[in-house]
């Protein structure tokens, strides 16, 4: 299996005219396995927090070199649609029509209000128990995704203050 790609990392990518594939799946994959790393998903149950958001938007900071914009929106819902079943969404009761529209999800403060959490397929949340395990699928995810570009050593940045801002203001709006 070491040099066999897991079905779980080969992801579909939207792709815009000008900009080339969406990495927006792949960043908040990373920022996932990061998560682990760093204690804040102790079980398979992925929130939306700051914590996760600044992690997505510092992967972003560090890989991303075309013009897509850092939604973490978008590949925290999308992720579900994917074909290995890696991701499911667990929606607020009652909201569970809604979130069937991709529409439904337009910013940060709607994914809260429409989503309680996600979870990972059984085998992967396992798997990703493991350091060896997280650090191949990372590697894996580098090498598929953004093969051009050398991932600094240490921490992505912390954006944790900018997401704090950013979750008030979508919470005023949606109020």
């Amino acid at each position: 299996m070491e040099n066999q790609v897991r079905d779980y990392l080969v992801l579909r990518q939207g792709s815009t005219p000008g900009l080339g594939k969406a990495p927006h799946k792949p960043i908040l994959l990373l920022a996932v396995i990061r998560a682990f790393e760093v204690g804040l998903i102790t079980k398979n149950e992925i929130q939306i927090t700051a914590e996760l958001v600044s992690l997505f938007r510092g992967y972003w900071q560090q890989l991303v070199r075309t013009d897509h914009s850092p939604k973490f929106y978008l590949p925290f819902y999308h992720l579900s649609n994917e074909s290995s079943a890696l991701w499911k969404l667990h929606t607020v009761p009652g909201f569970e029509r809604i979130m069937t529209s991709s529409r439904s999800v337009n910013s940060l403060g709607a994914l809260r209000a429409f989503v309680l959490s996600a979870s990972l397929r059984d085998d992967v949340y396992m798997a990703w128990q493991s350091p060896v395990q997280r650090e191949a699928d990372r590697q894996q995810l580098l090498k598929m995704y953004f093969p051009d570009i050398a991932l600094p050593p240490g921490e992505p940045p912390n954006y944790l203050g900018d997401i704090e801002s950013q979750i008030l203001k979508d919470r005023q709006r949606n109020t």
